[in-house]
C-alpha cells in the first residue's frame, strides 16, 4: 500500500502549533533554587543557635564553694580533706557499720543536690551553709564509723556476741 500523497485533514494546523511551541522559550522550573536557599538559611540559623548555646555554656561555668570567698574556700578545703582522710581510714565494707555507710551515702547524695542548687541560686548563703553543714555531718558519721571499728578491733568477742 502506497501512502496517500495528500496530508490528512488538520495536518497543517498541527504542524504550525509544533513550530510555535518550538519557537516559544520554555519555562524552566527553578524550584530547586528556592529549596537550596531555604536549606542554606536553615543551616545558618541552626549554626548560630548552637554557637550561642555553646557560648552561654562557657560563660555559665560551674560555681563551687571555693569561688565564693576565701574563707569559704578554706573551710571547704579543710572539711573535704578531713572527709577524704577519714574515708580512707575506715573500712566501709564492714557489715557492722552498714547502716552508717548508708547514711554517709545519703549525705553525699544530698551534697550533690545542694551543689546543683548552688548553681541555680547563684551562691545563696543558706545553700552554702547547708553544704558546709553537710561536710560536718559526714565527718560526724565517719568519726562514729571509725569509733565503732576501733571498738570492734579492741573487743572482737563482745562485738561478735552483739551480732
Amino acid at each position: 500500500m502506497i501512502p496517500d500523497p495528500e496530508p490528512t485533514p488538520g495536518h497543517e494546523l498541527r504542524f504550525r502549533q509544533k513550530l510555535i511551541q518550538q519557537n516559544e522559550p520554555k519555562k524552566k522550573n527553578h524550584y530547586w533554587i528556592w529549596y537550596a536557599a531555604a536549606a542554606s538559611v536553615l543551616i545558618a540559623v541552626i549554626s548560630i543557635a548552637v554557637s550561642e548555646m555553646n557560648d552561654s555554656n562557657i560563660r555559665a561555668e560551674k560555681i563551687s564553694l571555693q569561688d565564693l570567698s576565701p574563707r569559704v574556700a578554706e573551710t571547704q578545703v579543710f572539711l573535704s580533706g578531713k572527709v577524704l582522710d577519714k574515708t580512707s581510714e575506715a573500712d566501709l565494707n564492714d557489715p557492722a557499720i552498714a547502716h552508717q555507710v548508708v547514711r554517709l551515702r545519703q549525705l553525699e547524695a544530698e551534697y550533690l543536690k545542694l551543689d546543683s542548687l548552688l548553681q541555680s541560686t547563684q551562691a545563696n548563703e543558706r545553700v552554702v551553709k547547708a553544704m558546709i553543714t553537710n561536710y560536718k555531718l559526714r565527718l560526724d558519721v565517719l568519726e562514729y564509723i571509725l569509733t565503732e571499728l576501733q571498738v570492734k578491733k579492741q573487743n572482737p568477742i563482745s562485738s561478735n556476741q552483739k551480732s
